[in-house]
């Protein structure tokens, strides 16, 4: 890809729930989630929009269409106390390495 999309979350929270519309945030490979922890301290996630797609996905990771209802459908994340946990992997500085790679491989 020539450029990657960046949509930034925060969260101030242990238990918040965030989502991206599904029309605003379709799932492609150079479109990325960035979830932005303030509380206790700063912390900064980076997801990649394919991950929802994925079966191996962390269980904290959502696909909600809302069927014959008012909102709109949407790709979320429940964060709950153990959440944060599962989310370790794509710590900013796990991911960073690998986000380079894919950069240097484009």
């Amino acid at each position: 890809p020539s450029h990657y999309d960046i949509q930034v979350k925060t969260v101030r929270a242990s238990n918040s729930y965030v989502f991206m519309h599904k029309s605003k945030f379709p799932l492609e490979s150079w479109r990325w989630l960035a979830l932005v922890r303030l509380v206790p301290s700063i912390e900064v996630y980076l997801l990649p929009s394919l991950l929802w797609k994925s079966d191996n996905r962390p269980s904290c990771l959502k696909d909600r269409d809302y069927i014959n209802l008012k909102s709109k459908p949407e790709w979320g994340l429940d964060i709950r106390s153990r959440t944060w946990d599962e989310l370790q992997l794509f710590s900013f500085e796990q991911q960073i390495p690998r986000f380079h790679k894919l950069t240097v491989a484009s």
